[in-house]
């Protein structure tokens, strides 16, 4: 492999980019240690070097770092290690890591987040948030199945957290709510059902 450029990421870290696009972050001692210049070539026994005596080592240490803050999903620890320009083989292995020491978990994550979540968010929402962190489908299907709070308790949590004086709403205010409850992900109709079941009027006739 050829060296295509080294970047400068910091004052004491620099990025290497190879001719075949691989790209990893090295301080600026390392990169004189390993005598890598712009147009030389790095041969696959001196970059297996480097990725196992500095690169895994480290992407695994900036794991534990990161998860010292509080609980990540695979996929966020993923898109913070690539953001850090550590090559998929030392991910991998840090990923192997936390896995294996249970350092990462998506099905307690997924548990402990709708959980905390669902007195104030639908299962449609939960499902959404949850994917957006990267959670697998399965993972998620079978965590909201096993939530013990409901969608209509979720909805009254709610209703009741927001002290929400129903009497006298104009259509305009009763509006405004419902807009309000389908931006958490409840649906129209049973966000008027509970407003019916409060008011004692029938808002969908």
């Amino acid at each position: 492999m050829i060296v295509s450029v080294i970047e400068a990421l910091n004052t004491k870290k620099k990025k290497i980019v190879m001719d075949n696009g691989l790209m990893f972050a090295l301080y600026n001692g390392e990169v004189r240690r390993y005598k890598l210049e712009e147009g030389t070539m790095l041969s696959d026994e001196r970059y297996e070097e480097i990725l196992e005596t500095i690169l895994k080592k480290r992407a695994r240490e900036r794991m534990m770092y990161l998860l010292k803050g509080g609980d990540y999903t695979e996929h966020q620890i993923r898109q913070k290690l690539r953001q850090g320009f550590y090559p998929e083989e030392a991910i991998e292995e840090a990923l192997c890591f936390g896995r294996q020491y249970h350092y990462l978990d998506d099905c307690r994550y997924a548990r402990i987040y709708a959980e905390q979540k669902a007195a104030r968010l639908s299962r449609r929402m939960l499902s959404l948030k949850l994917s957006e962190k990267g959670i697998a489908r399965e993972i998620i299907d079978s965590t909201l199945e096993k939530l013990e709070t409901g969608e209509e308790d979720a909805l009254d949590a709610l209703i009741h957290k927001k002290n929400i004086d129903f009497s006298g709403l104009t259509w305009q205010e009763r509006q405004k709510i419902c807009a309000y409850f389908m931006r958490k992900g409840f649906a129209y109709e049973n966000i008027l059902k509970k407003i019916n079941e409060i008011t004692g009027i029938d808002y969908l006739t």
